[in-house]
């Protein structure tokens, strides 16, 4: 990661602009919308647009967090306490987060056993919905990423695997680098699921599955 002087932090920072520009747009639309028709929209169409203000509101809201941690990383002023986390649990916290914000989601839960591990339960929780908001981004509409978690030795490695026959193309690295991704996302929780996993003496990487389809890892130490 560059300096902020450096090219891409200026690129980045426009790009973190037009991210910020598209939701507080609508908001701003829906909120005129509502101010100089209100008596004539029907209540289904005025909960609609509330939706819609809520919707963009959280997603500036993500976005903000996001900046505000990376800061807190690049300072070095983001304390991590590691102790004993049950990865069925981790798990379950993260599926009922991302269901909470998208009811409609689609996203198969492997249940595994009893296994613990040794990480930062708020942190590694963030990890986790990074890999899996990731995975759900690239996988076709209709299908649904899957997450599970295996033993390896006194390792525990977390997956969020892409649904079947879904690979992606581009390389790795720029994937987990801010600003990088060549599709225009920012990539800023990817970028800060490295981050936090490596403060937590863990790996996040891109991986190749059995039958060419692409998965999310998250490696940390077993905890027993």
């Amino acid at each position: 990661m560059t300096s902020p002087a450096g090219a891409p932090w200026v690129e980045g920072l426009s790009m973190v602009c037009h991210d910020l520009r598209r939701p507080l747009t609508v908001i701003r639309g829906a909120a005129t919308l509502l101010m100089e028709a209100h008596d004539k929209l029907p209540p289904g169409n005025r909960a609609q647009i509330l939706g819609l203000i809520d919707q963009s509101a959280r997603t500036m809201a993500d976005l903000v967090d996001d900046l505000a941690l990376v800061a807190r990383l690049e300072a070095g002023l983001l304390p991590v306490t590691l102790q004993a986390v049950q990865v069925r649990q981790l798990m379950e916290t993260v599926v009922d987060a991302v269901r909470e914000g998208n009811p409609q989601v689609r996203l198969t839960l492997l249940q595994p056993g009893e296994i613990t591990v040794q990480a930062d339960p708020e942190q590694s929780v963030r990890v986790v919905r990074a890999l899996v908001s990731a995975a759900l981004r690239r996988s076709p509409e209709g299908s649904a990423p899957e997450l599970s978690a295996e033993v390896s030795g006194g390792q525990v490695r977390i997956l969020v695997a892409l649904p079947t026959g879904v690979a992606i193309e581009e390389p790795a690295e720029p994937l987990l680098e801010p600003f990088s991704s060549s599709d225009g996302d920012l990539g800023l929780p990817l970028y800060l699921a490295r981050r936090l996993a490596g403060l937590m003496w863990g790996v996040v990487a891109v991986v190749t599955l059995p039958g060419g389809r692409s998965a999310f890892s998250f490696n940390l130490n077993r905890r027993v």
